[in-house]
């Protein structure tokens, strides 16, 4: 390892500061959080209960807690000269006899206390909070995604089979094969804080999304069809089609059986009619079959009317799309109700439930105070791997935690840090609900905090 490196890996160490690191797999990432740890216990003072690693998976932290104990467990055997090169090669300090007896101990301590080590995933600390409130939802069982994915074909089963979606059903069956619509709706429900959210705002959610296709609130298909068709000119479109006849009898007639017909049925078979104008996919023909037969006056009064029909029918298609989305939505909400009745009976709460039901009790319950508070006694310091991966719920839930860290009102006054490691690249994959802005602005929103707190703060990048 160059000396590059390991100034940028003792940097990140430095229990004095909260840190930032954007480090990719390989970087030595795993080796500063445990010399992190370690540094922030003989020089911090820090007692390493008080110590919350969070990662990503069960395995990183078992991985981590073993390398931890592996490092202490050498420290406990070696002779105090090969300790003291190793103490000083860690924390650049001169090293006392009490940090040399602070250094053997921490075997022993790691032993009697790894149960009460905080190295853990979101999920375990979030089900120990939980516990600690006593709330109701600590009594149920926490389920994995293989239960998940069976409560939610159930679910979906059972939605199919309402009476009240029949006609959306049947709308979405021409849309989506049986297993396409499943794992969409699976999809949408595993954004589960933002589309919880919308459940109670159903209507609401149907003006979004008339807004994100650029339609006015009060827009009304029908209106728009009445008003567009009744414009056309149909005496002269019609001595267009008969003028085409000569070279292009098929769409002649067509032109003319619909020009002649009522609105209504303009309005049926206007898709078909459209087949003169544009292509399967709605775009405009480049030539339209037989105009080269037509005088110019006509051919400039046909590229018109093409014009104009391709105008409706994309307006057509666009509010088609909104009701077809919409349609889903009431169909994903009752797959979503389904879901949850059916863990409600069974006593049973999923990973996103967990974090919204973490959330909850941190802000809202009757008592958050004393919650937040035990926790800040029991927590001086917080470490997050693989930070790229963590939603907004499970960010959430690290700002309350850490919030006293910066207010001067904690249940502490020693210096309190944040320490924050991940690789930016890696965030586009978006794992559990991740958002790969969440990564960036969250060192933005830490960066804030240290300031304003007239704290040590710093962003490290091990890619550079």
């Amino acid at each position: 390892m160059n000396n590059s490196s390991l100034y940028f890996q003792k940097q990140a160490s430095d229990p004095n500061y909260s840190v930032y690191v954007n480090a990719s797999a390989g970087s030595g990432k795993t080796k500063v959080l445990i010399d992190r740890i370690l540094r922030l216990v003989i020089l911090g003072g820090t007692n390493l209960k008080n110590i919350l690693c969070i990662t990503f998976t069960n395995a990183a932290a078992e991985e981590m807690l073993e390398r931890l104990k592996n490092k202490v467990k050498t420290w406990y055997f070696l002779d105090e000269i090969s300790l003291v090169k190793e103490l000083k090669e860690l924390i650049d300090h001169d090293i006392s006899k009490e940090i040399i007896k602070l250094a053997r101990s921490l075997y022993g301590i790691l032993l009697a206390e790894s149960h009460r080590m905080k190295i853990q995933t979101m999920h375990a600390f979030c089900a120990r909070i939980l516990n600690i409130s006593a709330s109701d939802a600590s009594d149920r069982r926490i389920i994995s995604n293989a239960e998940k994915h069976f409560l939610l074909k159930r679910a979906y089963y059972e939605a199919m089979k309402s009476e009240a979606l029949q006609k959306i059903v049947t709308d979405l069956s021409i849309l989506f094969n049986n297993q396409t619509l499943f794992e969409h709706t699976v999809d949408l429900i595993n954004q589960y804080t933002k589309f919880s959210t919308y459940l109670h705002r159903i209507d609401y959610l149907f003006l979004v999304i008339l807004k994100t296709f650029n339609f006015e609130e009060d827009f009304d298909l029908d209106i728009f069809l009445d008003r567009e068709l009744n414009l056309l000119k149909n005496d002269e479109l019609f001595l267009i089609a008969k003028a085409l006849l000569q070279s292009n009898k098929e769409n002649a007639q067509l032109m003319e059986k619909w020009l002649t017909s009522d609105l209504e049925e303009k309005k049926r078979d206007l898709f078909e009619y459209a087949d003169i104008f544009l292509t399967k996919e709605h775009n405009k023909r480049i030539k339209i079959v037989g105009i080269k037969a037509l005088d110019e006056s006509m051919q400039i009064s046909l590229h018109a009317h093409q014009q104009k029909i391709y105008e409706i029918i994309q307006i057509k298609k666009s509010y088609v799309a909104v009701l077809h989305n919409f349609a889903f939505i009431r169909f994903a909400k009752e797959v979503f109700l389904n879901y949850e009745k059916f863990k409600d009976e069974d006593g049973l709460l999923d990973y996103d439930q967990l974090l919204i039901n973490t959330i909850k009790l941190l802000k809202e319950s009757d008592d958050r105070h004393w919650l937040l508070w035990k926790l800040d006694c029991e927590v001086d310091h917080i470490l997050v791997d693989e930070a790229q991966d963590l939603n907004l719920s499970q960010w959430k839930i690290i700002q309350l935690l850490s919030e006293e860290f910066f207010s001067g009102y904690g249940a502490k006054d020693n210096n309190r840090t944040i320490f924050i490691v991940g690789d930016q690249k890696q965030s586009i994959f978006g794992f559990q609900g991740a958002e790969p802005n969440i990564f960036a602005n969250i060192a933005s929103y830490y960066r804030d905090k240290t300031h304003h707190a007239f704290k040590k703060w710093i962003e490290i990048d091990f890619n550079v």
